[in-house]
C-alpha cells in the first residue's frame, strides 16, 4: 500500500487533514481529501488493473484542455480543476 498523506505533501504540498474513500468508477480508485486550506477530490489509478495504461497515458495532453475550458470559457467552476505537482506536471 502507499501513503497517500506523505505523496500529497511531498509532490503537491497539500497538508491533508484526513482522506476518506469514496465510491469510485472501474478505472480510479477515489478519495476525499480534506486539506488544511481546501477539499480535493483524489483519483487514483491502480497499476494492476489493465484499463490503467490507456486512461493515464494522455493525462497530459487532455489535462490542460480542461484548465484552459474553466479558465476561458462559461464552464468556469462547473469542471475538475487539475492539481498540478510542485514541479508543475500533471501527474
Amino acid at each position: 500500500m502507499f501513503d497517500i498523506k506523505n505523496i500529497l505533501n511531498v509532490y503537491y504540498g497539500i497538508d491533508s487533514v484526513n482522506i476518506s474513500p469514496q465510491k469510485g468508477g472501474w478505472s480510479a480508485l477515489a478519495y476525499k481529501v480534506a486539506g488544511s486550506d481546501a477539499d480535493y477530490f483524489l483519483k487514483v489509478y491502480d497499476k494492476k488493473r489493465a484499463s490503467t495504461a490507456k486512461w493515464t497515458a494522455l493525462i497530459d495532453d487532455y489535462a490542460p484542455i480542461v484548465q484552459w475550458l474553466n479558465d476561458h470559457t462559461q464552464l468556469r467552476g462547473s469542471l475538475p480543476v487539475p492539481v498540478l505537482t510542485k514541479s508543475g506536471a500533471y501527474k
